[in-house]
């Protein structure tokens, strides 16, 4: 009998979707497993932990290898690390998004003219968000953090300075807030994975 594959779950940042490259990019690093992006909504805490919380409970964290999440992704990656105890790589996380996320009507970035939805970020949205933010205590040494020092959105300095010295990044100086060239971070983000034991 085949033994089931582990899951990596990829949870995307603000204004992109669950199918973007970066998805493609995983499953390349992770042959061996099965990769997804999941349908939420990070943008709006109470139904993004939700998601999260109800894909752990439906898959089973002992058949998840772990988390990858970008920018806002990175967020919730980091709040799933702690909440199910699971392997984490966060890649440009949005540390404080009740401070560096506005209120307003956004465009996604895969602006598809059929596809015309907006969304929308409350203060109420804003407002939530601490409840959901991770002291840097919390975050066990199974989160990797990584970080673009040409990070056009968020301040690299700043996070750099969140995250401190005592738990492992690895820094790239370019790549932008959206990393390209993402297939650098392979080796990064597969020693994260193989390198932790759970």
């Amino acid at each position: 009998m085949t033994p089931q594959k582990k899951i990596i779950i990829y949870l995307h940042g603000f204004r992109s979707n669950e199918n973007g490259s970066k998805v493609g990019h995983i499953k390349n690093f992770f042959p061996e497993c099965e990769v997804f992006g999941l349908k939420y909504e990070p943008h709006k805490p109470v139904d993004a932990a939700k998601a999260i919380k109800d894909i752990v409970e439906k898959i089973g964290a002992k058949n998840i290898k772990g988390f990858v999440g970008t920018s806002l992704g990175g967020f919730w990656a980091r709040w799933a690390a702690v909440k199910h105890d699971l392997i984490t790589v966060a890649i440009n996380p949005s540390l404080a998004p009740y401070k560096t996320l506005k209120t307003g009507i956004y465009s996604k970035f895969d602006n598809d003219p059929s596809n015309e939805v907006n969304i929308e970020v409350t203060q109420e949205d804003l407002k939530a968000y601490p409840k959901y933010s991770v002291s840097i205590e919390e975050v066990n040494t199974s989160v990797l953090h990584i970080f673009a020092l040409d990070d056009e959105i968020l301040d690299s300095n700043v996070s750099l300075k969140l995250v401190g010295n005592r738990y492992p990044c690895a820094i790239f100086k370019t790549g932008g807030h959206r990393f390209e060239n993402f297939e650098r971070l392979e080796k990064s983000i597969k020693h994260r994975f193989y390198s932790t034991q759970k």
